[in-house]
This record gives structure tokens, C-alpha cells and sequence, in this order.
């Protein structure tokens, strides 16, 4: 298993090779950090071109609320997961994050404009 190692670091490690030495080593695991995710299932997913400004900050959005799942843009849309859930499921999840941001991104001027004429400014 391998471990964030953005997390405190130990000052030594087991080295396997070595039966019974401690010594320093470059591949430090930490106390108390996380396993890193390791992701066994991709699946590209097909986004409508309408939707596509709107990307950035759904993959951003459904990365924090997902911890099983992963989406990244390269030039295909593309989901990692576990292997666990349901891969409707994820998709339908990132397709609802996908559209609140759009929803988000063309109500926002007519919610500023409200807010303004409510207050007054």
C-alpha cells in the first residue's frame, strides 16, 4: 500500500532488503497519513459541447464531494473509480454537478442584479 507523503514523515523506515535494518529511506511511509487512492475502473463519459465551459469547475466540485471517484479532462472526460459503486451512479452524480454549475454560471448575473436592487446599490 502506498501512503500520501505529504503528511509527517517518520525520520526512518524498514527497508525490505535489508532483514532487520532501520535505516533512511526515500520512499518514507508516514504515521498518520492516508493511502493514496488507487483506482481500478475508467470510464470515458460523452458531454454535450453546450456543456463544456461549465467542466472545470464541475470536475473541481465533483472531486471534493466523491472520495471513492476521480474525474480528469485531457482530451476525453474521464472517470476513475474503486470499482465499488455503481457506475451509473457516478456518472449521474458528475452529470448533476456538471449541470448546477451551469445553472450556477447563467443565474449569477440575475441573482447579483437582485441582490443590488434589493439593497440598494
Amino acid at each position: 500500500m502506498q501512503y500520501n507523503h505529504l503528511v509527517i514523515k517518520r525520520p526512518s523506515c524498514y527497508n525490505p532488503c535489508e532483514e532487520g535494518v532501520d535505516r533512511h529511506c526515500p520512499m518514507e511511509r508516514t504515521e498518520f497519513s492516508t493511502p493514496i487512492q488507487r483506482y481500478e475502473r475508467r470510464t470515458l463519459i460523452d458531454i454535450d459541447e453546450a456543456h463544456r465551459p461549465y467542466l472545470a469547475a464541475a470536475i473541481l466540485r465533483f472531486n471534493a464531494m466523491n472520495a471513492v471517484a476521480k474525474v480528469e479532462l485531457s482530451t476525453q472526460i474521464t472517470l476513475f473509480d474503486d470499482g465499488s459503486p455503481l457506475i451509473d451512479v457516478l456518472i449521474s452524480d458528475f452529470q448533476h454537478c456538471l449541470y448546477r454549475e451551469k445553472i450556477y454560471t447563467e443565474t449569477l448575473p440575475l441573482r447579483r442584479a437582485l441582490i443590488s436592487g434589493v439593497l440598494g446599490r
